[in-house]
């Protein structure tokens, strides 16, 4: 019995991430996602507790996944200018490779507006992914390793590299065909004082 239910909260997660896709985080209703998943709603307030519970088991489902195949892609990159053009690469590689990735993770990002509980996910993935595009400014700082900045705040840099990063990449969702998005990157690591864009990583195919 314990591992059937297992199974059900596992197939409700799954069902939440395709429909989050299709309606975004305003649009899910407990009941299409029961639905979908093949159980009823009484089996996903037993998993989850709330739909807010849902939610946030549904982002750290969505991340656990991202951050498995992060960690393969980025394994042995060292030094901060060759983890600032990796980490550029890598969201091209998620764009290109995983589009239902970035679409879930879209529909939380602009489920913000709507959703306090969506608000404080978001807020904690940030603060994460600042604290730790930071730490690479600040370390290729003190290498003296990257161009002239336009803020000596590390985590003012980090948030507008982040800004730059996925602006870049979500107008080049909207027209894959016609949005240059390589020559833009490439001029934001050549702002950095990097060289190589991220498309090719100095040469090497993400």
């Amino acid at each position: 019995m314990h591992v059937k239910r297992e199974e059900q909260c596992e197939h409700l997660l799954q069902a939440a991430y395709e429909l989050v896709k299709e309606v975004g985080v305003g649009g899910l209703r407990t009941r299409d996602i029961a639905d979908r998943a093949g159980v009823n709603v009484a089996t996903l307030h037993y998993c989850f507790g709330s739909k807010d519970g849902l939610l946030a088991a549904l982002y750290d489902h969505i991340l656990t996944q991202v951050r498995a195949e992060a960690d393969t892609y980025l394994a042995g990159v060292v030094g901060p200018t060759d983890r600032l053009r990796a980490t550029s690469a890598l969201r091209l590689h998620f764009l290109r490779n995983r589009p239902a990735s970035v679409q879930a993770w879209r529909a939380f990002a602009e489920g913000v507006w709507t959703s306090e509980t969506v608000r404080c996910i978001m807020r904690r993935h940030f603060a994460e992914q600042r604290t730790k595009l930071a730490a690479i400014i600040a370390e290729g700082r003190s290498q003296g390793v990257l161009g002239s900045l336009p803020t000596p705040d590390d985590n003012l840099m980090a948030s507008i590299l982040i800004g730059l990063y996925d602006g870049l990449i979500f107008q080049w969702a909207a027209d894959p065909d016609g949005f240059p998005v390589d020559e833009y990157e490439t001029a934001v690591l050549s702002w950095l004082g990097l060289t190589c864009g991220i498309a090719k990583e100095c040469g090497q195919e993400p």
